[in-house]
């Protein structure tokens, strides 16, 4: 089961429905566009935990940046 699949059937049964793709696939791409996007704390969270013990530079959130755009890159192939 591919992450689009997981999230729609979470949101299905949230509301207490059977899983449709119809209504809930949808959603579901929506969610994932806004993931793919990372927060700023997200990016810093991302760069200390790559560069631990360091400063965190600017080139380092631009390096979070891009591993957690592949990492979503990723997820959205194996759809």
């Amino acid at each position: 089961m591919n992450m689009r699949e997981k999230i729609a059937r979470a949101l299905a049964k949230e509301e207490g429905y059977a899983y449709d793709p119809i209504p809930y696939d949808g959603r579901a791409d929506a969610v994932l566009d806004v993931l793919a996007e990372p927060t700023e704390r997200m990016l810093s969270d991302g760069a200390f935990q790559i560069f631990r013990g360091q400063r965190i530079t600017s080139d380092d959130l631009d390096a979070a940046r891009r591993v957690w755009r592949a990492m979503c890159k990723a997820m959205l192939a194996d759809q």
